[in-house]
């Protein structure tokens, strides 16, 4: 071969191998750096993460401190401390959002404060309910519902009323500088009603706005035009008039006075009725919604019911204070009266019944009903305002006022209420995010409470002999009657039937209206009864020593014995077998034809509960002495769940079916795999545990106890929120199939809809309460 050609490819060859070297190389240094990127955005990312969840916790200690004085500035920083610490939120951060959030079963979020410099003595809606005019000492303002402020009316004394006109386009005052004024919505004077000696107490519009009635210290009311014409001077008092109001036709006028006496006039000034029986002085007088009765208050405690001729129909006399305000909602058949003692009381004028309303500890200034009149709103000296159902029910308390209540009232879409101070402020409430509702219509213990399969309903079951049907708003849907206590209630796999169980020796089934379906008797209390996994047939467990298989129409299908009591029965995962567990010490596996396949012997305690392992092969018994054992099919112990410091009371598997969650008399629940190492011990209760339950997707836990408390728990034993605000021992507690609520069943009576912190998350992105402004936001050195 020619040298020099090999030489050539000798020096082609090393070449070569030089390129792939330094291409090597240069592909070591890029990944190299490539890995140096990597860990330094992953550093960072770290010491951001890092940053951001100390910057939570700062932030959420700002927010404790805020409560209860400002839940709103405390509320909005939780979330936001919430979202900075995406995605993994520390959870004492989730622990405080729900402290917050929680307390917002008694204290209602206030949506917009409106300041004085005085005491706010009137606040009314507009009757679009999209404006609100307030009046303190000789001003008015106009407001919207985000708390601007759109114009100020001024009087040259004392503003006793303001309202608007029943079309939104006008402002009518009353004052003690002894005129009316009317005014438009950019406050400017439209014309001033002049003439009367002394302060006008009160002007209102007639109910097509074409008239103005007012009424004066002078012992007068009058009647103008809107272009301030006198029509009609109403002279025939010999005292202050302190009200006038028109028929609900528009037709008549009545007037009340300090001289004792409300009268009733024609539109020309005519005289045509005088009411004069009270003692003492008349302190309201209302017509009734149709108009032909007429309804006085007096000092002396009386309430009167007036025909239109004067008749007097019925005197409410028996109350030993004075009566306050008196007046009927919109179907002419109710009317409230407030008295001096802090009680109101709503009256019906057909059966003659009464509800009396007493949680107030002063004098009470208002009552009023709510436009659908299935409500009714009081405000008192207490410096509380109080939300009521018509059975007497205490809905909501308004209670972030620091001065007394002058007044509390409804918006017209009956979304929100307004209130009024002698803090000099006044508020306004949202109505329609209260975080937590009470079911509270039963009237002993509630022993436990389920959601529908579909999450839509709640089913609860009482000792007071009822299991009842509510909808997510607290609702009464239905109502299931027994002759004794209802120690169970459960829905059918479907959701379209309800299976209760009571003290009465029957255990019966209903469809969703009430209607009975079929009964399933024993010789004895029926402790709980249960759907098979098909929704075919229905299990029941007695006292009377056995458990009974049922078909749906009320059949016996087969019978289960045991010596003792049987304190548990289960259908395998299948449907095909049975499980029972007896205070004689014995755990059974039966066929449904009755046949036992196998005996577990707890030769020294009695056996309180057996279950399936989920897989169906497996069987979980607890006794009262000896350790949580598991055992195969057969009846052979295969190992126990070591809980070295007391005895274990429960235990429900997760439903990945990975883990065990027990409850112990130490008053703890624990999670254990499933070899029984303990994994997770968690916070201890002040007594024992009721109940312990997962969340539908495994990663929370809810304990419920005998201290009154639910509490919320991670995987981890950390403390996510502390659901305390029942006044006896809870019963149970379990989440919706969503896993956004949790329902909590007590011996106080009720069972209480809460949110899980996550939900809390959302529900605060659509809610009305405002965000914090710029100013809060700088003075509270939060950057959103």
């Amino acid at each position: 071969m020619n040298p020099i050609l090999m030489m050539n490819n000798k020096y082609d060859i090393v070449f070569q191998a030089s390129n792939i070297y330094r291409l090597r190389n240069r592909i070591l240094q890029l990944f190299a750096v490539f890995l140096l990127i990597i860990f330094v955005i992953v550093w960072v990312r770290i010491l951001w993460d890092f940053s951001n969840q100390t910057r939570a916790v700062n932030l959420i200690s700002k927010a404790e401190s805020m409560m209860p004085k400002d839940n709103i500035k405390a509320i909005r920083i939780a979330k936001y401390a919430c979202e900075i610490s995406q995605p993994t939120i520390p959870f004492r951060v989730k622990q405080s959002l729900s402290v917050i959030a929680e307390s917002t079963l008694r204290h209602l979020f206030y949506n917009v404060n409106m300041q004085h410099k005085g005491n706010v003595n009137s606040a009314v809606f507009s009757p679009s309910g999209k404006m609100i005019i307030t009046s303190s000492a000789n001003t008015v303002k106009l407001w919207d519902l985000k708390g601007n402020l759109l114009a100020q009316l001024e009087h040259s004394g004392d503003v006793y009323s303001a309202e608007f006109s029943h079309d939104n386009k006008m402002i009518l005052t009353a004052s003690r500088d002894k005129t009316a004024k009317l005014w438009d919505l950019s406050g400017q004077l439209q014309v001033s009603f002049v003439g009367h000696t002394g302060a006008v107490t009160s002007a209102v519009f007639s109910p097509d706005s074409s008239r103005i009635l007012t009424a004066s210290n002078d012992a007068s009311a009058r009647l103008w035009d809107l272009r301030g014409n006198l029509l009609a001077n109403l002279n025939k008092h010999s005292k202050d008039v302190f009200l006038g109001v028109f028929s609900p036709d528009g037709s008549l006028v009545l007037t009340a006075s300090r001289d004792n006496t409300a009268k009733l006039w024609n539109l020309e000034g005519d005289l045509l009725k005088k009411f004069m029986e009270n003692a003492e002085i008349i302190v309201s007088a209302h017509f009734s919604p149709g108009g032909p009765r007429v309804l006085t208050a007096g000092l002396d405690g009386t309430t009167k019911l007036w025909g239109v001729g004067g008749n007097l129909i019925k005197n409410f006399g028996e109350h030993t204070v004075s009566s306050i305000t008196a007046g009927f909602p919109i179907d002419s058949n109710r009317f409230l009266v407030a008295y001096s003692d802090g009680t109101a009381k709503l009256r019906n004028l057909k059966d003659q019944s009464e509800v009396e309303f007493n949680e107030h500890s002063s004098k009470i200034t208002s009552v009023e009903f709510s436009p659908n009149s299935a409500r009714i709103l009081t405000a008192s000296d207490d410096k509380t305002a109080k939300l009521w159902n018509l059975k007497g029910n205490l809905l909501a308390d308004f209670d972030k006022h620091t001065g007394k209540v002058i007044c509390a009232v409804f918006s017209p879409d009956d979304r929100w209420i307004l209130t009024a101070s002698r803090d000099k402020t006044a508020k306004l409430w949202d109505l329609q995010d209260q975080l937590a509702i009470n079911f509270d219509k039963h009237s002993a213990p509630v022993k436990s409470a389920i959601f529908s399969p579909d999450g839509t309903c709640i089913l609860t079951a009482s000792e007071d002999k009822t299991a009842k049907l509510w909808d997510l708003r607290g609702n009464l849907i239905e109502e299931y009657k027994h002759k004794g206590v209802v120690g169970s209630a459960v829905f059918s796999p479907d959701g379209s039937r309800i299976l209760t169980a009571s003290n009465d020796n029957t255990a019966k089934l209903w469809d969703l209206r009430g209607n009975l379906i079929g009964e399933y008797k024993h010789q004895g209390i029926v402790r709980t009864a249960v759907f098979s996994p098909d929704g075919s047939s229905i299990l029941t467990i007695s006292r009377d020593k056995t458990a009974k298989l049922w078909d749906l129409r009320g059949n016996l299908i087969e019978e289960y014995k045991h010596q003792g009591i049987i304190c548990s029965a289960v259908f395998s995962p299948d449907g095909s077998r049975i499980l029972t567990a007896s205070n004689d010490k014995t755990v059974k596996l039966w066929d449904l034809q009755g046949e036992i396949k196998s005996t577990i012997n707890h030769k020294f305690a009695e056996v309180n509960s057996a279950l399936f392992f989920p897989d169906g092969k497996r069987i979980l018994t607890i006794s009262q002495m000896s350790k949580t054992s598991v055992w195969n099919l057969n009846g052979r112990s295969l190992f126990q769940f070591n809980d070295r410091n007391r005895n274990i009371n429960s235990a429900k598997f997760s439903p990945d079916d990975t883990c065990l969650l027990t409850t112990s008399q130490d008053n703890r629940a624990k999670l254990w795999d499933l070899n029984g190492n303990l994994l997770v011990s968690f916070g201890k209760h002040e007594a024992n545990i009721r109940s312990a339950v997962f969340s539908e997707d495994g990663k929370f836990i809810l304990t419920a106890s005998r201290d009154g408390t639910v509490k919320l728990w991670d995987l981890k034993g950390n403390l996510l929120a502390d659901l305390n605000k029942h006044k006896a021992p809870v019963n149970s507690a379990v989440f919706s199939p969503d896993g956004t609520r949790i329902l909590t069943a007590s011996r106080d009576g009720t069972a209480k809809l809460w949110y899980t912190p996550e939900a809390i998350i959302d529900w605060l992105e659509t809610t009305d309460i405002p965000k914090l402004t710029q100013e809060e936001k700088k003075e509270l050195e939060v950057d959103f």
